[in-house]
């Protein structure tokens, strides 16, 4: 470890959490492990399951005093799949690039073999939920969905010429994942069932992503793939225009397709229409902001891009069968397993 003005620079992985290894104090829980850690250079909490007896679960929660900065180099068999709760971390990656993940945002690990950095940001408390094995994508798919499901992964991240497809970065997730990703970060079941709970959310999450991910049947849709990736963009379009969302004719324009080619070509990529996809996502993001933020829920649901509270409350009520508020004490009760970094 070495110091360059403000920021803490570490060698590798194993450097950083080395140094917080010798001055934490880990405690068995049932089915895992918790971790604290109060360092100079940062306070640390963190909880550990183990899955399927080869995925570790990782809900970790960093407070840095400083910006702390260090290289990674993925082995040749490393999958991991990571969600950000809270904050956000510099994810700099060779060949890929440079990407900043945030709140809500969900991201998969590079290849194996990759290299690049990470950066935590000082006073910027993170929180992540990861899943992680050292084994490989397809592996995993195997490992947990069988042989068949080992067949979809590889048909659904893997190009003709056997280099990755759109994976990487993933860093506007589906509905179904958030809410299968905040559904384990606020499991308030008792230790002795949080095992399989957590089995059972990622197969949901591994086979979302692969459903996602598949090529279309263009014979059968009428879709080609330049049409599936221009529909593909409508979700991020959708969501940087809550002010003033765009008609389906003005998409159809905007994205020189027919718009019924556009509408079933929607509904056959995310199993929704377009409207009812992009509400479903408003709401999730406003579950979210409940349970991670301090704001009004009058200023959430100006957020999540609507008029009024109360049109807002009715339709959270008819998603969640709770309102705003008591999704928010409910949450409150229960997403805090571990005290936050930083306190006591």
């Amino acid at each position: 470890m070495s110091k360059n003005s403000d920021v803490l620079i570490f060698r590798d992985y194993d450097d950083f959490f080395g140094l917080i290894a010798k001055t934490g104090e880990a405690t068995a829980i049932p089915g895992g492990v918790a971790f604290r850690c109060d360092a100079p250079f940062a306070s640390i909490r963190y909880e550990t399951y183990r899955l399927f007896d080869f995925i570790d679960l990782e809900f970790f929660k960093l407070l840095p005093h400083a910006n702390i900065d260090f290289r990674y180099e993925l082995g040749s068999n490393h999958f991991e799949i990571g969600y950000v709760t809270e904050g956000a971390f510099r994810l700099v990656t060779e060949n890929y690039g440079d990407s900043v993940i945030c709140p809500a945002h969900l991201y998969i690990a590079p290849p194996s073999g990759s290299q690049g950095r990470i950066t935590y940001y000082k006073d910027r408390r993170l929180g992540t939920l990861s899943f992680i094995a050292h084994r490989t994508g397809r592996e995993v798919a195997r490992d947990v969905l069988g042989e068949n499901g080992c067949l979809l992964w590889t048909e659904a991240v893997m190009d003709g010429k056997g280099g990755r497809h759109g994976l990487y970065p993933l860093t506007t997730p589906p509905p179904d994942i958030i809410n299968s990703l905040v559904h384990a970060a606020n499991c308030n079941y008792p230790h002795r069932v949080r095992r399989l709970f957590f089995e059972n959310v990622f197969r949901e999450i591994l086979l979302s992503l692969i459903a996602r991910e598949l090529p279309d049947d263009e014979t059968s849709s009428g879709m080609n793939s330049f049409d599936a990736e221009r529909i593909k963009s409508v979700p991020a379009t959708l969501m940087t225009r809550l002010d003033s969302p765009p008609s389906i004719a003005e998409l159809a324009r905007e994205l020189s397709i027919n718009a019924t080619k556009l509408q079933r070509g929607f509904k056959k990529i995310f199993g929704k229409s377009i409207y009812a996809y992009h509400r479903d996502t408003c709401l999730e993001r406003a579950a979210i902001m409940l349970l991670d933020t301090d704001k009004s829920i009058f200023e959430i649901a100006m957020d999540a891009g609507y008029s009024g509270s109360g049109n807002f409350c009715n339709a959270f009520k008819k998603r969640y069968g709770a309102s705003p508020g008591r999704y928010r004490q409910k949450g409150a009760a229960c997403k805090r397993r571990l005290a936050p970094c930083g306190g006591s």
